[in-house]
């Protein structure tokens, strides 16, 4: 088995695991979002498993080998742990913090810009 089959094979149980009911949002009325990624990181696959399936488009960053982008991260989040999540100028955290947000019913405006 490839590294490609495998990563997405452990994309599919994680992201099916969460017992999490997604609701789809219309891109064009989100705000930017950005992830600081490393390919080899399943909770990175599960983060962008989670905002894939809401139809959230987001800029991927990768420090895979880059040690200088990741340095850049780790000032900007005050972690260097991946990864990193940012919805507009809000950081949202790592993979933990989504998933909250999510069950919280937080992710949704603060998506949309709707979080009065």
């Amino acid at each position: 088995m490839s590294i490609t089959q495998w990563a997405g094979k452990l994309l599919s149980k994680l992201s099916g695991s969460t017992g999490l009911q997604v609701q789809k949002l219309k891109a064009e009325t989100m705000a930017p979002v950005t992830i600081y990624l490393s390919a080899y990181c399943p909770f990175c696959h599960r983060a962008t498993a989670l905002l894939e399936k809401k139809g959230v488009s987001f800029d991927v960053i990768s420090v895979d080998s880059k040690p200088d982008v990741r340095q850049e991260m780790t000032k900007k989040a005050g972690s260097h742990t991946v990864p990193q999540i940012w919805v507009g100028d809000t950081h949202v955290g790592g993979c933990d913090e989504l998933y909250a947000l999510e069950r919280s019913g937080s992710l949704d405006p603060l998506l949309t810009g709707k979080n009065d």
